[in-house]
């Protein structure tokens, strides 16, 4: 059973509500890969190869190596054990949306929706 903080709309920590603001199982799964992605590479004091390199695959033909990226971050998530699908947009305004469908310790074909601002 894994037990994970959660998020607010921010992406923070969610504080102040004792074990209210945790989750586990499926939900806990689907937090901690979120928060993986949602990582940039170097941000990790710890572990400065963790994350995602999203300044350099933000150029020009690199869909394909973000892709990459994120599916290697996903096998690498505890719990993760297939990725069917990857699918990611990007608009003008460096929005980016990431649709990730995986196979699961908690059950198969799990969907999760990630968006995010990659600044401007």
């Amino acid at each position: 059973m894994s037990k994970f903080r959660l998020l607010d709309a921010n992406h923070d920590w969610s504080l102040g509500a004792g074990k209210q603001s945790y989750t586990q199982n499926l939900q806990a799964l689907m937090l901690d890969l979120k928060t993986r992605i949602l990582s940039w590479v170097g941000d990790c004091f710890f572990d400065l190869d963790a994350g995602i390199d999203w300044k350099n695959h933000l150029e020009y033909n690199t869909q394909n190596q973000l892709e990459s990226s994120i599916k290697n971050i996903a096998f690498r998530t505890i719990g993760v054990t297939k990725v069917n699908e990857i699918s990611i947009s990007l608009d003008n305004t460096r929005l980016a949306a990431v649709r990730l469908s995986c196979d699961t310790i908690y059950g198969s074909n799990i969907q999760n929706f990630i968006n995010l601002s990659l600044g401007g």
